[in-house]
């Protein structure tokens, strides 16, 4: 670079001879520096998109622009220019000196990127308009990854780090929006969204937050969404349903169940099912006692308080009679037979609840026990009886083969005329009620002086009358056999004709129907006979 002379010489060929003529001639020139320029071309760029171009010079020049892709120039330090076709092209920036007309070139290589089209698949499929529910799980799938290519994953607009290309999604929690966006090396960007529809059936239960036990609780849900069928649990102690909307609960649980858990479960008409619950607290203000269900008259009736967490109690035993007593044990007597109803109120004001219970009671009639007194021949075994129950137990058990029933026997056998025996006899009904009766036995028999001759054979004439001859005993009956041959069977003496040879005999007892026995020529009472030979 630089300022320069040239000198011009001339010659003339003179045959053998060079002539050499030097011509005073000469020329003058410059040379000057070629134009630069700080040019800035990208290395890549996306399509479409305006890609900035700048060249920036301190000396008087022009700036044009060679795209590479069959455009115009383009003239000015800075420019912007779309390529509409991806691959890689040339750009020849060209600096014009204006003043001296040097120009300079500068090439320099772009490659314009195609917008990345990122796509992925729901289930396999590209387009997913199944509404899902709230406990699926679907198969999430891109397609089309590019080489050079990042691509993000959002769901619900939060990124999920570490990228994977595929991966399975739970749709807990409701709609799920999927976007998966891709960036090229140049900055080319592309995003695919996709929302998965979840059916979430919800509902807000509308209940108090705690009951008394023993009462109705109130259930009732309002606002439901998705909501096609539903069903109401409640969980205590069991477990109970409900189909209707509001629906009412009785509450009894038992004593150690402090909570209920109020469970709503909604179903939308895809068959997605959720469950909403809520947590009731059971306040246990509990009335309780214990009774028999039956007694008989006259027995104390103890009635056992078994309440849960009282202040006040009173008690209506259905005969009129009431008490406020808090013993844990009562006595009550009832007056007469009959069926009772025992109502027991209690309340805690604290609580603010308030429960009672009734129970039935029978109160059972007592037997009527009838006894007696009963006259026992000596050495003879008879019969006892006691009435008005269906089974009997007698005390003591002396003289008596077995002490229970109705009818006993009894033993007079060795026994003494004039002893008596007196017996105390349970008697019981159907219902075990208990009543009392008094039975004598009096050992009775004929006096031990009354004696009787003993009847010799006689002989007379056939035909001729016999007359019998026996002592006469106040309250002694005599009893003749064959009765037909006497004239008066139960007298002492009798007159009788006599045809054949005969036998007659007479058994002699007093007013109880006891005998004497004979012993040598005494006839006792019982069962004396008389023997005549004709």
């Amino acid at each position: 670079v630089g300022s320069y002379t040239y000198y011009i010489a001339g010659f003339k060929d003179m045959g053998n001879s060079r002539c050499t003529k030097l011509l005073n001639d000469r020329v003058n020139f410059t040379v000057n520096k070629i134009p630069s320029a700080n040019v800035s071309v990208p290395t890549e760029a996306c399509i479409n998109a305006p890609v900035p171009f700048s060249a920036t010079s301190t000396e008087n020049v022009q700036i044009s622009w060679d795209y590479g892709d069959g455009t115009q120039l383009e003239f000015g330090p800075n420019r912007s220019h779309r390529f509409v076709s991806s691959g890689r092209f040339t750009v020849t920036t060209t600096v014009l000196n204006k003043t001296t007309g040097c120009i300079n070139s500068y090439r320099n290589d772009i490659e314009i990127q195609d917008i990345p089209t990122p796509d992925f698949t729901i289930d396999g499929l590209l387009d997913f308009n199944t509404t899902l529910c709230d406990n699926d799980r679907v198969r999430i799938a891109m397609v089309n990854q590019e080489l050079g290519t990042t691509y993000n994953w959002y769901i619900n607009d939060v990124l999920q780090s570490p990228f994977i290309p595929n991966f399975n999604l739970s749709l807990l929690g409701g709609n799920k929006t999927i976007r998966l966006e891709a960036v090229t090396s140049a900055g080319c960007f592309a995003s695919i969204e996709k929302t998965i529809k979840v059916a979430i059936p919800t509902a807000k239960i509308e209940s108090v937050n705690e009951v008394c036990n023993r009462s109705d609780l109130a259930m009732k849900f309002t606002s439901g969404i998705n909501v096609d069928q539903f069903q109401w649990q409640i969980i205590g102690n069991g477990v109970d349903t409900r189909s209707t909307n509001p629906a009412v609960y009785p509450v009894n649980e038992p004593s150690g169940t402090n909570f209920l858990t109020l469970n709503l479960e909604l179903t939308t008409k895809e068959g997605c099912v959720n469950n909403i619950s809520k947590s009731i607290r059971v306040k246990q203000v509990l009335a309780g006692f214990f009774a028999p269900s039956e007694v008989c008259l006259n027995d104390t009736v103890f009635i056992t308080s078994n309440t849960n967490n009282v202040q006040d109690v009173r008690y209506e035993f259905g005969d009129g009679q009431v008490s406020s007593s808090k013993k844990q044990v009562l006595k009550h007597l009832y007056k007469s037979p009959g069926t009772y109803t025992i109502k027991q109120f209690v309340s805690n004001q604290a609580e603010n609840c308030s429960d009672q219970l009734q129970k039935q009671i029978t109160v059972n009639p007592l037997p009527k026990a009838k006894g007696g007194t009963f006259e026992v021949c000596i050495d003879q075994i008879d019969t006892l009886s006691a009435s008005g129950g269906s089974s009997y137990s007698w005390s003591p058990d002396t003289l008596l083969a077995v002490p229970f029933g109705a009818n006993v026997r009894f033993s007079a056998i060795g026994d003494s005329i004039g002893n008596s025996y007196t017996y105390k006899v349970a008697v019981f009904n159907l219902k075990g009620c208990r009543d009392t009766a008094t039975v004598v036995a009096n050992i009775v028999g004929l006096d031990s002086t009354i004696i009787l001759p003993n009847l010799f054979d006689t002989l007379i004439v056939k035909g001729d009358s016999f007359t019998t001859q026996l002592p006469e005993y106040p309250g002694l009956i005599y009893n003749w056999t064959p009765k037909a041959k006497f004239s008066c069977s139960d007298c002492p003496n009798q007159t009788v004709e006599v045809f054949t040879q005969q036998e007659f005999a007479v058994e002699v007892t007093d007013i109880f129907g006891c005998t004497n026995q004979a012993t040598d020529y005494i006839l006792r009472v019982d069962a004396t006979k008389y023997s005549l030979d004709v």
